[in-house]
């Protein structure tokens, strides 16, 4: 009798350990997440975003978390003439009419496609993060 129960338990902790691989190996890995994470304050409500949004979709987040860490490198709180509302909205792809919006972002199913942002007094450096934006076909940079 107790060689059965351990057969049953070594057959259930068998059977666990291949449902945990076979579930981290279909998980979203959000490769380069923690990096573009340097560049945003922790202490930002930008940052808490990124991390919520990483357990739901992680390509939209790690495409907010690009736009955040351009927008932190290039000096966007201080400087940018039409400033982002990294505190306020979580949604890079909301269209707006009336300021403030995500200027400049344009996206395609959820992802950003294009970044205009032409003559916007970008001054830093442009973050390696932005290779993160994988469906970005256009980038202007021009006049800053």
């Amino acid at each position: 009798m107790l060689r059965r129960f351990f057969l049953f338990a070594l057959v259930c902790v068998v059977l666990l350990s291949l449902a945990s691989v076979t579930a981290a190996q279909d998980a979203p890995k959000c490769d380069g997440l923690l990096k573009a994470l340097e560049h945003i304050p922790p202490d930002s409500p930008g940052y808490a975003k990124v991390v919520e949004k990483a357990g739901e979709d992680c390509g939209v987040a790690l495409d907010h978390a690009a736009l955040l860490a351009l927008y932190y490198s290039t000096d966007g709180p201080k400087s940018w003439l039409n400033k982002w509302p990294v505190d306020t909205s979580d949604d890079h792809c909301e269209e707006c009419d009336v300021a403030p919006c995500w200027a400049g972002v344009i996206c395609d199913n959820g992802r950003v496609s294009e970044l205009q942002l032409l003559e916007n007094n970008l001054i830093g450096f442009i973050p390696p993060e932005l290779g993160n934006l994988v469906s970005l076909w256009d980038l202007g940079l021009g006049g800053n």
